[in-house]
C-alpha cells in the first residue's frame, strides 16, 4: 500500500473516531483563546500546532514547531500533514499511521465520559536539521465544531532527550480513568497476542497492584479481572500472573 494511501487511510479513520468530541469551539475562538499560552511554550522548547482536518493543514504553528520542522512557516502549511511524512522516521511513520487505526478501534469502545477526556501520544523518531533523527513525543487532544462536524486537533511535540527511551514506536490512549498502550502490528510479538484490556491488566499486575484495586482502577468486576487474567496466561503460554510479568521484564520496558 502506497504511503499516500496509508496517510489518507489514518487520517480518516481518527477523523470518524473524533468527529464527536464533545468540546464545541470553532477555530477562531479557539486560536484567539489558545495561542497566548502556546506561544509561551516555545519558550520551554515545546512544539504546538492546532490542525484541521477540514481544510487538511495547519491553523497555527508556534514557533519552536517551526523551529524543529527546520523549514519556512509558509512551506509548512502549505505541506500540512505531508511535513510529518518527510520528518517522521521512513520506519515509523507507517507505524504510527497503523497505531492511530488501533487508537480508533479502542476509541469506540470507550464510553462517553472516557472520550469526552481521551488524549493520545505518540512516541517516533524525527529528523532534526540534515539526516539526525531525535525521538519525539506528540499528545494530541481533539475538539469538535459540533456534533456533526469535522474535528481540529490541538497537538503538542516534546523532544525526548533521555539516551535509555525504548527503541520501539508505540501510541498511548489516556482518559482520566485509565491508559492504553497500543503498539503496531509486528513490533512486538508477545504484546501482540494480547489485547489492549489483557495488557493493560499484565502491566498493573507487573507493578504489584492487586487483583481487587485492579478492578477499581478499571472500573470492573473481579471476576472480569480473573477472565481476563485466565486469557492473558493461556495466550501465554504460562501458569502464573508471576511467570507472564517474567516474560513482560524480558521483553517490554515499564511504561
Amino acid at each position: 500500500m502506497p504511503l499516500e494511501k496509508e496517510n489518507k487511510t489514518a487520517l480518516k479513520v481518527w477523523l470518524l473516531a473524533t468527529q464527536h468530541a464533545p468540546i464545541n469551539k470553532d477555530i477562531n475562538s479557539l486560536i484567539k483563546q489558545m495561542a497566548p499560552g502556546l506561544n509561551l511554550l516555545s519558550d520551554t522548547q515545546i512544539a504546538a500546532f492546532i490542525y484541521n482536518y477540514e481544510k487538511g493543514g495547519y491553523d497555527y504553528l508556534n514557533e519552536h514547531f517551526v523551529k524543529i520542522m527546520n523549514e519556512e512557516r509558509e512551506a509548512i502549511i502549505e505541506k500540512g500533514i505531508k511535513i510529518m511524512q518527510e520528518k517522521v522516521h521512513k520506519d515509523d511513520f507507517p507505524k504510527c499511521l497503523n497505531i492511530t487505526q488501533k487508537a480508533f478501534s479502542e476509541y469506540l469502545k470507550m464510553k462517553p465520559k472516557e472520550k469526552e477526556t481521551v488524549h493520545f501520544r505518540f512516541f517516533f523518531r524525527m529528523k532534526k536539521g540534515i539526516g539526525d533523527y531525535a525521538w519525539f513525543m506528540q499528545t494530541s487532544k481533539h475538539f469538535s465544531n459540533g456534533e456533526n462536524e469535522i474535528p481540529m486537533e490541538v497537538g503538542y511535540l516534546i523532544e525526548l532527550f533521555d539516551p535509555q527511551h525504548p527503541l520501539r514506536v508505540m501510541g498511548v490512549l489516556e482518559t482520566n480513568s485509565r491508559r492504553i498502550d497500543v503498539f503496531p502490528d509486528g513490533i512486538d510479538d508477545l504484546v501482540s497476542k494480547l489485547t489492549a484490556r489483557e495488557f493493560e491488566i499484565l502491566q498493573l499486575a507487573r507493578q504489584g497492584v492487586k487483583t481487587k484495586k485492579i478492578a477499581v482502577k478499571l472500573k470492573l468486576t473481579e471476576n472480569t479481572i480473573k477472565t481476563h487474567r485466565r486469557n492473558l496466561l493461556k495466550k501465554l503460554e504460562v501458569s502464573s500472573v508471576m511467570q507472564a510479568v517474567g516474560l513482560m521484564e524480558a521483553d517490554t520496558p515499564l511504561s
